[in-house]
């Protein structure tokens, strides 16, 4: 996958499927992010994470 965002996400969310497993990040403000784990694939997510941009792309 390859993106060019300019400027702040403020809305949207992405969703990153794997083997048996998903993770759906939604932006839900200029600086916020919410990170629903499905870690079986069972259709149902189990945790949901908040974070910050700053904290996520600290991580990447």
């Amino acid at each position: 996958m390859t993106s060019v965002i300019t400027g702040d996400i403020s809305s949207g969310s992405v969703l990153v499927t794997g083997n048996h497993s998903a993770v759906l990040i939604t932006f839900t403000g200029t600086n916020n992010v919410e990170l629903q784990v499905d870690a079986n694939g069972d259709g149902t997510y189990e945790q949901t994470l908040t974070s910050t941009m700053s904290e996520l792309a600290a991580l990447l």
